[in-house]
C-alpha cells in the first residue's frame, strides 16, 4: 500500500492525501540522504507486510514506518522527536484521529531508543523491520554501512570510527536484536556477524 491509499484509509481526502504523499518524498529525497531514503521506507514496510498477520493496529504501524525518518539530519540528535512532530502536524490538520496519530507517534519515538516493551507488538515488529539491514548479506550490508559513512561525511575519520564502533558495540550487548520471533530466526545471527566484521574494519 502506498502512502496516498493509507492516509485515504486513515480518513484523509484524496487529494490532500495526494499532497502530503508528495511532500513526504521529496523529504526523503533530499540531499545528503544515501541511507534514509525512500528505498529504507520501502524496505521497513516489506519487513511490516511479512509480520502484519501479528500487527495490533497495522494502520498505526504502517504510518509510523512512513513518517520514522521523514526529518533527517546527520548533525541532528532530535530526528526522531522532529519526524513525530511533522507526522501530528501534518495528519492532524488533514483531520486524522488523535488517537491514530498519537499511536503512530509513540512507535516513531521508540526507533530513538530501539527499545520495546513485552508487550507492545507494533513496536517490536517496527524496530525490527528498521533494523533488518543489520543482517542482510554480506554485501548489501557493505553498500549499507558505506550510505551511512556518506551521511556522515562531516565527520572526520578518526571521531566517525570511535563513533561507530560504540553505536554498534551497544548493539552487540543486547541479549537479543530482534524481538519477533521470525525476524530473529532469519537476521540474528548474521546481523551479529556483520557487526562484529564492521567493528574490525573500523577498529
Amino acid at each position: 500500500m502506498n502512502l496516498t491509499q493509507l492516509l485515504v484509509q486513515s480518513g484523509v481526502a484524496v487529494e490532500q492525501a495526494a499532497q502530503i504523499t508528495s511532500d513526504v518524498e521529496n523529504l526523503y529525497s533530499e540531499a545528503g540522504r544515501y541511507y534514509h531514503t525512500l528505498e529504507h521506507i520501502t524496505s521497513t514496510l516489506s519487513i511490516i507486510k511479512s509480520l502484519q498477520d501479528k500487527a495490533q493496529n497495522l494502520i498505526a504501524l504502517k504510518l509510523a514506518a512512513w513518517f520514522h525518518d521523514v526529518i533527517y539530519d546527520s548533525k541532528a540528535k532530535d530526528n526522531e522527536e522532529q519526524s513525530a512532530a511533522y507526522m501530528r502536524k501534518i495528519l492532524g490538520a488533514a483531520g486524522v484521529a488523535l488517537a491514530l496519530i498519537e499511536q503512530s507517534e509513540r512507535l516513531i519515538l521508540a526507533t530513538k531508543t530501539h527499545q520495546a516493551a513485552s508487550n507492545d507488538t507494533d513496536c517490536q515488529i517496527l524496530l525490527d523491520a528498521d533494523l533488518s539491514i543489520l543482517g542482510s548479506p554480506a554485501e548489501e550490508y557493505e553498500t549499507y554501512r558505506h550510505k551511512i559513512r556518506l551521511e556522515y561525511a562531516w565527520v572526520p575519520e578518526e571521531q566517525y570510527r570511535t563513533g561507530r564502533i560504540q553505536v554498534l558495540e551497544s548493539f552487540l550487548e543486547r541479549t537479543s536484536l530482534y524481538y519477533t520471533r521470525p525476524i530473529y530466526e532469519w537476521y540474528e545471527i548474521q546481523a551479529r556477524f556483520n557487526l562484529r566484521k564492521e567493528i574490525e574494519s573500523l577498529s
